[in-house]
């Protein structure tokens, strides 16, 4: 009872409005959005976007002004320019502050040198700032080890009460002794600058490791501090002018860690986010889910008057309204494996009742299903790493996929992929990507300028080409054979790899189990030992300015590579040739108590499958693929150049011509570039197309993991004459028959 006192006549001392801006790091810009900032007073907000340098004031969804920052200050010297970039906004009960930073640029001397800091208060009436106070943020600046160069600490955080403004930052990992995160008061991953607005020196004030500012009060603030041994989470206030330290409350880590918060005063109610949930804390301790986001990396929360609450990430934000009741209307969907968090969130505004959740990765997804255990509800596996996905496909132990739209996918689908994800003439995982695994290439317009003949077709004319090559190499002496840092064991052990990948694809495509001692094998295995390796791979190849091949060629239908074509060697003359794939799929877990929405996140990744995944698994989809936001930006480079032009056009001093010619010029150039710039070309899918009609979906079990690392040895055993060739059939047929006895 007492602590509860207490933490409530705490509670009554943060009765003024705070502002924190969380997340941020200096220079962490991204493409469409780049938010590092949000201030509130009442139902209005102010956020910085980065990208335009703009103070954005909102009301609801609402863009009530738009105030630019003077980020860029021209100097005489033309090697040199000065900046100011700001840091955060922050906000009192009457107005809006940017807290902003002045950078000096040499060009010349490639340095970087920060200034003071400045706190602007932002008018949004009649568009100007006002400078209002200086700083001095020495104790953040980090000068790189062995360059003139300044960086800037890892910036968490900001909050400004009355006179006092906050700012914290995150030690560089480097000067951090322990190298760990520690919840004690002797820990100073994360340290707090202290400014009486007038006085430019701050007070240095050591926080706990992962510490974050929720609120400020005069000399006091309220923060987050991590748990050493757990991912539980302490609230802590703490007088700056005293030192004096009390943890308030502790949030519970059993789920995940919660992080960012937002504090309302008047109501002494803590808020924090896990996993896209926002949680309200009372002075009780009591937690109750309110609302829910759209965003796996949430930045930070903000609160409004009217009972909102906001999220937001560096390129997006939504609001909410406080929901005591959202735990009835939401359905909680866990999710095994990696997850695109753009399609997750996409789902979730599609699908505003069901929350995406992360479940434990240290599952046994085998002993989930034969538990029967309802969680995960959903299975992101990929056939190379996840060697359950071969047991839990072939025993039928994930749920068939029936609906019309994942139906319509797979049926566009190399045939191959599609038996791959097929259990007893049901599909059961959706494809939603492929990797092919690396092979040969070859660089065709060197092969027919070197008037070789035809490209080799099978192994048996890949050796001959070997053997052949120091003659070839007498009229030939700048090319070299293979990627040229590739010489003696290193090319041997590679080229070894990718004619044993070729034979394990071949055997394990056979109708009847077929092994390693077999004729094809051992004549495999007798051309590989013939070869003189020391007289293909001479040092002159150390001079090659053209190479023939590469060995690690993994064919995409991006618009890479496209020198090098994919060379799918046969084993045999009569054998098939094999591009290699592996699969990222997704799967329900027949258990699960959220079936109908396991199936509708699963209809919504078919319906909304990556454009190159679509291209790459289905045979059928040939359009050229442009980069995201092609045509906007596409316009905007125009404009650039349009602009460049008038001002070229405007300028009569000749001596001013030089520098605006040579800008048009530069902005034509990556107009041109962009122009011709594609995700997949038409030259690149069909490039992709002629090797990926051979596709073939491989997918490793428990027993290839184990043995991946003891079949390494063998094979280096082998090569460096260790092992005879029998004894390496031997060592092979062993692990085949292990394979076919577990199976069975």
């Amino acid at each position: 009872m007492k602590r509860i006192l207490v933490l409530v006549m705490i509670l009554v001392l943060f009765m003024f409005s705070t502002c924190t801006a969380e997340g941020f790091f200096f220079g962490s810009y991204t493409v469409e959005h780049s938010l590092h900032a949000v201030a509130v007073i009442g139902d209005q907000y102010v956020l910085y976007d980065t990208i335009g340098s703009h103070y954005c004031l909102y009301r609801g969804e609402t863009l009530l002004s738009d105030l630019s920052s003077q980020t860029n200050f021209d100097t005489n010297d033309k090697m040199q320019r000065i900046y100011r970039s700001a840091l955060c906004v922050v906000s009192d009960e009457q107005s809006f502050y940017g807290v902003e930073m002045n950078l000096d640029k040499n060009y010349g001397t490639s340095t970087i040198k920060f200034g003071r800091g400045e706190v602007h208060r932002l008018n949004f009436e009649d568009n100007t700032t006002e400078l209002v106070a200086e700083l001095d943020v020495s104790p953040a600046i980090v000068k790189q080890e062995g360059s003139s160069i300044e960086s800037m600490m890892g910036f968490i955080g900001a909050a400004l009460s009355g006179n006092n403004l906050y700012l914290v930052f995150e030690v560089p990992f480097s000067q951090v002794e322990s190298g760990v995160f520690f919840a004690d008061e002797a820990d100073i991953e994360h340290f707090a600058l202290r400014y009486e607005l007038g006085n430019p020196t701050p007070q240095r004030i050591p926080l706990a490791g992962g510490a974050k500012l929720i609120a400020a009060q005069g000399s006091t603030i309220l923060y987050s501090a991590l748990t050493a041994d757990s991912n539980d989470v302490h609230i802590c206030m703490l007088d700056t002018t005293t030192d004096q330290r009390t943890v308030l409350q502790t949030i519970s880590g059993k789920e995940g860690r919660p992080a960012n918060f937002a504090y309302d005063i008047p109501n002494a109610k803590l808020y924090y986010n896990l996993n896209g949930q926002v949680f309200e804390m009372d002075a009780t301790g009591k937690t109750t889910l309110v609302a829910l986001f759209p965003f796996q990396d949430i930045q930070g929360l903000f609160l409004l008057s009217g009972n909102q609450i906001g999220a937001w990430t560096t390129e997006a934000w939504e609001l909410r309204t406080i929901d005591p009741n959202a735990k009835d209307n939401i359905v909680k969907l866990s999710v095994y494996g990696s997850l695109n968090n753009s399609l997750i969130e996409d789902f979730m505004r599609a699908n505003p009742s069901i929350s995406i959740v992360d479940a434990n990765s240290d599952v046994s997804l085998i002993d989930t299903v034969l538990t029967k255990s309802s969680t995960p509800d959903v299975l992101f596996m990929h056939t190379m790493t996840d060697s359950a996905f071969i047991d839990l496909c072939e025993r039928g132990y994930l749920l068939p996929l029936e609906s019309e739209a994942v139906q319509s996918v797979i049926s566009k689908m190399y045939p191959d992929v599609v038996k791959s994800v097929t259990s007893n003439g049901s599909v059961v995982a959706l494809p939603i990507s492929q990797t092919t695994q690396p092979m040969l290439g070859i660089d065709m317009a060197v092969w027919n300028e070197m008037n070789l003949g035809n490209a080799p077709t099978t192994w048996d004319e890949m050796f001959d080409l070997i053997e052949r090559w120091p003659e070839i190499l007498k009229d030939h002496r700048f090319v070299s054979l293979f990627n040229p840092e590739l010489i003696n064991d290193d090319a041997r052990y590679v080229l070894f790899r990718r004619m044993l990948n070729d034979y394990e694809y071949y055997r394990r495509d056979q109708s009847e189990p077929t092994g390693y001692n077999t004729e094809i094998f051992r004549h495999l295995l007798d051309r590989f030992s013939a070869i003189d390796f020391r007289e293909v791979f001479k040092p002159q190849l150390a001079s090659a300015n053209q190479t023939l091949m590469i060995s690690d060629l993994s064919p995409s239908a991006r618009t890479v590579d496209e020198e090098m074509t994919p060379l799918a060697l046969k084993v045999s003359e009569g054998a098939q040739s094999y591009m290699a794939t592996t699969l990222n799929v997704v799967a329900i877990n027949p258990y699960s108590k959220n079936i109908e929405a396991a199936k509708a996140f699963v209809d919504y990744c078919a319906e909304n499958l990556d454009p190159l995944a679509r291209v790459e698994l289905m045979p059928d989809e040939n359009a050229p693929l442009r980069p995201d936001n092609y045509d906007r930006t596409l316009e905007s480079q125009k404009e650039n150049v349009a602009e460049a032009q008038r001002l070229l056009d405007a300028c009569e001093n000749e001596v001013d011509r030089q520098p605006l010619e040579e800008s048009l010029a530069s902005k034509q150039s990556i107009l041109e570039m962009f122009e011709d710039s594609w995700i997949a070309s038409e030259s690149s899918i069909a490039q992709y197309r002629a090797v990926a009609e051979h596709i073939y979906v491989y997918s490793l079990d428990s027993i290839d993991i184990s043995n991946a690392a003891s079949l390494g040895d063998v094979i280096n055993r082998y090569l460096s004459g260790e092992l005879p060739a029998e004894s390496l059939i031997g060592e092979l047929e062993r692990r085949y028959v292990m394979r076919a006895q577990e199976q069975n």
